[in-house]
């Protein structure tokens, strides 16, 4: 994550340079540019800028809203869509350019390893020790693309969303990017977000075993899902929980069953700290070079788009000025 920390940045200027001012417009499609070009070069940065762009491309195409609906069908389905589905389809393409990636590596030995997760698996073995193959590897670089795009641009057009509509909190914050100081403030800020707005409906876990619900017996196999949004707002666990309060995440660290946005128990989403740093990053880079507006006063609403809850107007802002 450190390492990646100036590519953030670098993407998130980039970004803003192409922004708008006194206009107002959608910050989640330039949100998920930024998410994407981030989790590119953390899963598979290739040695050149053209095979890049091809892989962003494509990884695009899969990961749009068009095609991800085919995820909403389930597991069930999922033999249809890879025969002639359109996720099916688009993520044959990306599977295509991570082969050619790892032949072009097992080509050029003499090259160093780079540091992404592609070299992590290609280093990998499975549970009898043996070296993962080929398609095990597509399948693995193509879950991490998924898990650490779409619901991290979600996750920041929300985290705009909030902040710009509380001006006690965006004035903290601001300060204290501006200070460089870092008080833990920032952190709650993005928990409070994933807390009342979280990116996903819920998480989804299949038993191990046997077990009694509210008088319902489920037998091992079973999927259960448990619905984050309404995890996330017991007033037993969070107090005025339709509130924005990121200070109440200033005591200490969140239960790991009270607070799931990643999932809970042993089973969280592995991509949990660098999905929260990139919105810390991209959040703080944003509000010390340009000053945004939200565009109305009232706050969006929840809209389901796919597996994910977004703002229903995309997080429609306006830049003011740019202030460096």
């Amino acid at each position: 994550m450190t390492d990646l920390g100036d590519q953030i940045v670098w993407q998130t200027r980039e970004a803003m340079a192409r922004w708008p001012a006194d206009r107002a417009f959608r910050l989640l499609p330039s949100l998920r540019t930024i998410t994407l070009n981030v989790i590119l070069r953390a899963v598979i940065d290739t040695a050149t800028p053209g095979a890049q762009a091809e892989l962003a491309r494509r990884v695009g195409l899969m990961l749009a809203p068009a095609a991800g609906a085919a995820l909403l069908l389930g597991r069930g389905h999922r033999a249809w869509w890879s025969v002639g589905g359109i996720f099916g389809r688009r993520e044959n393409a990306v599977h295509a350019l991570v082969r050619e990636e790892l032949a072009r590596r097992r080509r050029d030995q003499s090259q160093p390893t780079r540091p992404d997760a592609l070299g992590s698996l290609m280093a990998a073995s499975d549970d009898e020790g043996r070296p993962l193959d080929d398609g095990d590897i597509c399948d693995e670089v193509v879950t991490l693309l998924i898990a650490g795009h779409e619901t991290t641009s979600v996750a920041l057009a929300w985290a705009f969303e909030r902040v710009l509509r509380h001006a006690t909190v965006l004035d903290r914050v601001r300060e204290g990017v501006a200070a460089g100081r870092d008080d833990g403030y920032l952190d709650a800020v993005v928990k409070e977000t994933l807390r009342s707005r979280p990116p996903l409906i819920d998480a989804v876990r299949t038993l191990g075993h046997p077990l009694t619900i509210g008088g319902c017996d489920l037998t091992a196999g079973s999927t259960v899902m448990v619905s984050i949004p309404l995890v996330h707002h017991r007033p037993e666990l969070y107090p005025d929980p339709h509130r924005f309060l990121p200070d109440r995440f200033l005591a200490g660290r969140p239960g790991p069953y009270d607070w799931i946005p990643f999932g809970g128990g042993a089973r969280r989403c592995i991509g949990a700290e660098l999905a929260s740093f990139e919105v810390s990053t991209v959040l703080s880079t944003v509000l010390a070079g340009g000053d945004l507006r939200a565009e109305r006063v009232e706050p969006e609403q929840t809209r389901l788009l796919g597996t994910a809850l977004i703002p229903a107007r995309g997080g429609s802002v306006t830049l003011r000025r740019r202030l460096r």
